[in-house]
This record gives C-alpha cells, sequence and structure tokens, in this order.
C-alpha cells in the first residue's frame, strides 16, 4: 500500500490524525484519535486510542459519507468529528482522483 495523504489535528490533549492509503484503485482511509494520561506528579504521561476506523472505498470520488466518523451523535464525540471533517476535507481538496490521473 502506497502512503497517499496524512494529517493531524491537535485539540486540546486530543489528537486526530487521517491517513489514507492507496493500493491499486483501493483507498483506505485510517482515521485515528488519541489522547493523554494526567497523571500525578513525576509519572510520565502516556497516550491512549480513544477511536480508530479504517473505512475501505473503491471509488474516491464517491464516498459514502455516512460512513465516515465526520459527524456526531453524542456531545462527548463532537469535538473529535470536527477535527475527522477538517481532515477529510483537506484530503478531499487534494484532487487525488480514484483512477490514477
Amino acid at each position: 500500500m502506497e502512503s497517499i495523504f496524512h494529517a493531524r489535528k491537535n485539540k486540546g490533549n486530543k489528537i486526530c490524525t487521517l491517513d489514507v492509503f492507496r493500493n491499486g484503485n483501493e483507498f483506505c482511509l485510517h482515521y485515528l484519535a488519541s489522547g493523554r494520561t494526567n497523571p500525578d506528579r513525576g509519572e510520565k504521561r502516556e497516550r491512549f486510542t480513544i477511536f480508530e476506523k479504517k473505512i475501505t472505498v473503491e471509488d474516491i470520488d464517491h464516498i459514502d459519507f455516512e460512513s465516515l466518523p465526520i459527524t456526531s451523535h453524542t456531545p462527548k464525540f463532537l469535538p473529535i468529528a470536527e477535527c475527522f471533517k477538517v481532515l477529510t476535507d483537506d484530503f478531499l481538496s487534494q484532487n487525488i482522483s480514484s483512477h490514477g490521473e
């Protein structure tokens, strides 16, 4: 698989990333949100996964937006969904064609 897009956005102590890979005519969109622990003094902060989803699409020009994690059904997920929406819009603005043109 060839990596064709990578972007990340910080939102408070959360980090949202979108990695897009291409395998022939298929695309894999990998959404990942991680947070950091807030330990007592002297302890090291650690990253943990809040949300992760991989979506494979055959035609990047006709993505089913309902399958993407860009809308929130709960208030807690809203900041992450907003980050993913920005990252998805950034990717789609790159004018990458499904047909390698």
